[in-house]
């Protein structure tokens, strides 16, 4: 489990407070984690209650296939789709794309995160 605060200051747009809880299990080669995400907008007072979650497979100790979900619970928008995850030793790398199932929803988003672990 981790807990996670985030202050974005803005003169123009407004500062953004986020909070999220994390929550990850691996059993076995499977892994499932579920973030819930709450974001207020302090000018506004307006606020979003948001997810991610996902479960992945691992292939290989540097490889891991998986499935994600994102959506707000507040404004119905839901997407799912597959994500591909690689681990160097000194790098990692996701690319994954989610596909909306409302319309609410964008039709598609691609994302790909790299990190180096420090």
């Amino acid at each position: 489990m981790l807990l996670y605060a985030e202050t974005e200051v803005s003169t123009v747009e407004g500062s953004v407070y986020e909070g999220k809880i994390i929550l990850s299990k691996d059993i076995g080669r499977f892994n499932a984690s579920y973030n819930q995400i709450y974001e207020r907008v302090k000018n506004t007072g307006t606020g979003d209650n948001a997810y991610t979650a996902g479960i992945s497979y691992e292939l290989a100790p540097w490889l891991r296939i998986g499935v994600e979900s994102k959506g707000s619970y507040t404004g119905g928008e839901y997407a799912v789709g597959p994500t591909l995850s690689w681990m160097g030793s000194r790098i990692w790398a996701n690319l994954g794309a989610v596909y909306g199932l409302n319309r609410n929803t964008s039709d598609r988003e691609v994302r790909f995160v790299l990190g180096v672990p420090f």
